[in-house]
């Protein structure tokens, strides 16, 4: 069975202000982001679609953790 072992969330700040503002209030933060999260060259990466801009990428190749 899969589990999910996720104890923080990233949230997008610039979609949490939408949502702030009365964008979707039906919407949670988590639904309203869209997140895509796929492999890299060297780790992964969190893709926001919805704004297109990048939320977070691991290397798991050096062992660092890069969030922008």
């Amino acid at each position: 069975m899969n589990t999910n072992h996720i104890f923080s969330l990233w949230h997008c700040k610039r979609c949490h202000q939408e949502l702030l503002a009365g964008a979707d209030p039906e919407q949670s933060p988590r639904d309203y982001a869209r997140f895509s999260v796929g492999w890299t060259e060297v780790g992964f990466q969190v893709w926001r679609t919805r704004h297109e801009m990048s939320v977070g990428e691991i290397d798991l190749l050096g062992n660092k953790v890069g969030l922008r």
